[in-house]
């Protein structure tokens, strides 16, 4: 019994540690416009690297295109299918660099609370 606690412990522990948080600047208003206009901007961890990134990008070339700044880790997102389907993709992307969190407006959300909350309409 304590091997098992122990383990779920480490689970936890290495879960944890494992999951990232991208940023988003803006407003619940913002993101509306980001919506319609069907751009978006992550600040993604600092460990991100460019090679990541543009092979997790063509995953999804039928979807949207990303512009990253290795610099400052922004990851500007162009979509090509501005649909709620189409926004979703987005969240493969984000949990294909390991993003399990998004901070915005105050708050962190999981991926699907941040498309649900603000994306998806």
């Amino acid at each position: 019994m304590k091997k098992l606690v122990a383990l779920f412990v480490v689970a936890i522990v290495g879960f944890t540690s494992y999951a990232q948080t991208a940023k988003v600047e803006g407003t619940p208003a913002t993101i509306k416009e980001n919506v319609q206009q069907g751009v978006f901007t992550f600040e993604m961890p600092s460990s991100t690297s460019s090679d990541e990134i543009k092979r997790t990008t063509s995953y999804y070339v039928d979807y949207f295109t990303v512009d990253f700044d290795a610099t400052s880790k922004s990851a500007k997102i162009n979509m090509i299918d501005n649909s709620p389907e189409g926004r979703r993709v987005v969240t493969r992307f984000l949990l294909s660099n390991k993003i399990s969190i998004i901070e915005f407006n105050g708050g962190d959300y999981k991926i699907t609370e941040f498309y649900d909350n603000f994306m998806k309409n």
